[in-house]
Parts: structure tokens; sequence; C-alpha cells
């Protein structure tokens, strides 16, 4: 008799443990099936950090992240860019006062902020041989490349060969390169070299369906012209077999609905944030 208990015991044991494990198994699947696929956090408060996790694909300001911090992601399979601002410095920067004599500009709408000349050796060597490596070796997957728009406001020949000289620097560290907006600079370098890969792997359109209006603070639709000459300049690159990704801000359901479906059918990565700050 107790020997029989024992045995259907055993039974039941089995059959309810193989059930857990089959519902942990579709639990796991499902969470990685739901992983979103790109997330841009530059203002990201660490104390939230497991929102992270959420995401396939990251993007976040490494100089304010340990070595420990990122490779943590990395072990939830997170690939990690950080962000690197090469044609403009900001002067909360600690390395704000020894360039900011190399200032080109105001920076519209962006008070603590100015254009840099990229042409200058100084910083070129700074950004190649300094501030990469040190990104690099917290185990970052690649760089997500700031303001080659510069090129669009100071059209020199010396500020274009200064952004061909650092992107390929950053390129010939073996690391993946994705460049935010500089639509100027990447159609100019695209006509002329027939081939993106010495400078990108990637390029990131911010606001081709939305708009920011930081006069009011607030964001709305973008304009149908730009809109349309974005998606055009969009279009085109995909010629190069480069990836494309947007990065939009709004909390619009029939707006992200219209960006959601656009990416989807050809094939582009975005990321909708709630807030400017993408925090």
């Amino acid at each position: 008799m107790n020997k029989r208990i024992l045995t259907i015991g055993l039974v039941f044991y089995f059959v309810i443990s193989s059930i857990i494990s089959s519902s942990n198994a579709v639990i796991s699947h499902a969470k990685k099936v739901n992983r979103k696929p790109y997330g841009v956090f530059l203002n990201l408060n660490k104390r939230n950090v497991k929102k992270l996790y959420r995401y396939k694909t990251v993007v976040i300001d490494a100089q304010f992240f340990s070595k420990e911090e990122i490779l943590k992601l990395k072990k939830h399979k997170i690939k990690v860019y950080s962000y690197i601002n090469i044609g403009s410095i900001e002067k909360f920067r600690p390395y704000y006062s020894k360039f900011k004599h190399l200032a080109l500009g105001h920076y519209e709408n962006w008070d603590e902020e100015r254009w840099i000349n990229v042409a200058d050796n100084s910083w070129q060597n700074f950004i190649s041989k300094k501030l990469a490596p040190q990104l690099l070796n917290k185990g970052i997957s690649g760089f997500f490349v700031d303001n080659c728009d510069v090129y669009y406001n100071y059209p020199k020949k010396s500020i274009y060969s200064g952004l061909i000289h650092l992107l390929k620097a950053l390129r010939n560290k073996n690391t993946l390169v994705i460049i935010n907006g500089g639509d100027t600079f990447v159609t100019k370098y695209s006509h002329s070299h027939k081939n993106l890969h010495r400078i990108l792997t990637g390029v990131n359109q911010e606001c081709v369906f939305t708009f920011i209006d930081f006069k009011h603070n607030t964001t709305t639709s973008q304009k149908p012209s730009v809109r349309k000459f974005f998606l055009s300049y969009l279009s085109k690159l995909k010629r190069y077999k480069v990836k494309i990704y947007l990065l939009e801000y709004s909390k619009k359901k029939s707006i992200i609905n219209k960006i959601r479906a656009y990416c989807n059918k050809h094939k582009y990565t975005y990321y909708i944030s709630p807030d400017v700050e993408l925090r």
C-alpha cells in the first residue's frame, strides 16, 4: 500500500515538474519573442536600468556607465551602442573646457551645446585615440554617432574631410557605427564613393513622422514635405545595404500606428519615445 502511494506520488511529482518546466520554457520564450528590437535612452536614470532588458538593441551614453554595468546588459543578450558626439560639444562633458576654443557656433534649440571644428587635429585625436577606445574598453558593441550635421551648417571641404577621417577611424576599430542624422554629409559621401561601409553600418533618422516643437515643449506630426524628403533619402540608402533606424517622439496612438505600419512594411527598425529627453 505504501509503495503504491509512493509510486503514485512520484508519478504526480514528475508530471507537475514537467508542466512547470514547460510553462517556464514557454514564458522564457515569450519574453524573448516580446523583446522590442530597438530603444534609445540617452538620459536614462540608472535606477531604471532594468527597463533596458525589454530591448534587443539599446543606445545609451556609456560615458556614464561602468564596464561592469555594460557587461551585465550584454549578459542579458542586449547589443549596446554608445552615444558619441563628434560634431558638437556639450558644456557638461568633462572635456568641454579643453576644446571649447574649437567651437564654431551656437547649436539651435540646445543652449548647452556648440558646433565644433571636426577638422582640428586635436579633436580628431581625442575622439579616435582616447574617447572611442575608452568606450570600447567598456564592452560596447558599437557607436551611435551624433551631429554629422555640422557639415550641413558649415559646408566646407575641411569639415567634410574631417568627418570622413573621424568615421573611418571608428570603423577601423572593427566596430559597428550608426550615424544619427547627417543626411547632407551621408548623401554627398554616397554619391562620391558609391559605398557607405567604410564609414558606417547603419543610419538613424530622427523626426521623419514627428516634429519637436521646442517653443511649446511638445511634439506633433511632421510636415508632409519633410516626411517625404526623409523617406526618399532613406529609401535611397537601402541600395547600400545599411540598416535603417527611425527615432520618433510621440504619445499619440494614431501617429504611433502610422510609424509602426510603415517601418514594418519597409523593414526599418524604429523606436518611438514618449519624451524628447530619451529617459
